[in-house]
């Protein structure tokens, strides 16, 4: 039996009382009753709460329950009593709390740095795993289909092989289902399709050229550029003229002579009408008449003075109109259009010809 030291509550009053009767001295505070109890009997009750711990528990609870009131009263005393054990143990907990929430925040960091992810799409990807991981735990009959506790876990890929032909199973006998699903999803993600489809173009082509490099382009020289510049400008009016038919000059259709010349003198009116109005609009002035045109012409004897090719001349500002030349005869001189287009906004005089053509004498006034 463990030593006890009792004193009576009683006993000690009554003599404290009796001492200090007539001598003005205050009576002592009753006795502590002093428990001393050996190693042996604390493991003893520490494994009897260990075996009734359920039982205990469940009184305590029943307890609890019917005397919510005596609980609360107790509860509110203690707290009274060890309030500052509490804040105490307040301030350890938010402590903790804090540094675990640190090393969390840390570790998803270093796990999405890992992944080579930002760390929103690390917090996605987790949510989306917890849901997965439920999803299983909910439908396990489909992942075990033993219906074995024991069963071996299937492997990813087995899971994805499964989810594939689930998925194919479910196309096949919801097809029209499935079609009108892709249709809606393609025209409310239309603009995010076609960029994905032209970026996987882009990232294909680049493969391909770093695999099949071009080879090293030709240098080529004026003339040769010019020739395939025509050519390339002949087939596509030879294009136009076969898809638009009703559109082609009847010289190409074959037109009388008369016509021609009608549609010639149109064209040519056209031509300087719009020299006019381009000279207006760049405040260069000057004009030209039909007659003059023609002596230009007879005077050069109906050959380009630049190449010295005969055919078809068109009308050439020596000083361009775009660089403040103007629109009057002493500015102009007849042109093949090859050497238009190769002369373009440059400043060249070809009137005083290279080439030994008779000369007629021009009688025209600056108009």
């Amino acid at each position: 039996m463990p030593e006890l030291t009792t004193i009576s509550i009683e006993a000690a009053g009554s003599d404290c009382a009796q001492s200090g009767q007539g001598s003005g001295i205050k009576p002592a505070a009753p006795a502590v009753r002093v428990y001393k109890t050996s190693a042996r009997q604390r493991e003893l009750r520490k494994l009897r709460h260990k075996l009734h711990r359920g039982r205990d528990s469940a009184y305590n609870k029943a307890w609890s329950k019917t005397h919510p009131e005596s609980r609360r009263a107790t509860h509110r005393r203690w707290a009274e009593k060890n309030r500052e054990h509490l804040r105490k143990c307040s301030r350890e907990y938010a402590s903790r709390q804090s540094t675990k929430n640190r090393h969390a925040e840390l570790y998803r960091i270093g796990r999405a740095e890992s992944l080579g992810i930002t760390l929103d799409e690390y917090l996605v990807l987790k949510e989306l795993c917890t849901q997965q991981a439920a999803y299983r735990k909910a439908h396990i009959d489909w992942y075990r289909p033993s219906g074995n506790p024991h069963h071996r876990t299937p492997t990813y890929g087995e899971l994805i092989e499964r989810r594939r032909i689930a998925r194919r199973k479910y196309r096949l006998s919801h097809s029209e289902k499935h079609r009108a699903g892709r249709r809606r999803y393609r025209a409310k993600h239309r603009k995010e399709l076609n960029r994905r489809r032209s970026e996987r173009a882009k990232i294909r082509l680049a493969e391909y050229r770093e695999t099949h490099p071009l080879p090293p382009r030709p240098r080529l020289s004026q003339e040769e550029l010019l020739t395939r510049k025509h050519a390339r400008e002949a087939a596509r009016r030879a294009s136009y003229r076969l898809t638009h038919p009703s559109k082609a000059t009847p010289r190409k259709v074959g037109a009388t002579p008369e016509e021609e010349h009608s549609i010639v003198l149109y064209r040519a009116k056209r031509r300087r009408l719009k020299h006019r109005r381009r000279a207006r609009a760049q405040g260069s002035g000057g004009s030209y008449s039909k007659a003059e045109w023609d002596a230009i012409c007879r005077h050069f004897a109906h050959h380009c003075p630049a190449c010295g090719s005969p055919g078809p001349l068109t009308v050439d500002h020596v000083i361009p109109l775009v660089l403040g030349g103007s629109n009057s005869v002493v500015n102009i001189q007849p042109l093949c259009k090859p050497c238009n287009v190769h002369k373009g906004t440059s400043i060249a005089d070809y009137r005083i010809t290279r080439l030994a053509l008779p000369r007629v004498s021009m009688a025209c006034t600056d108009g």
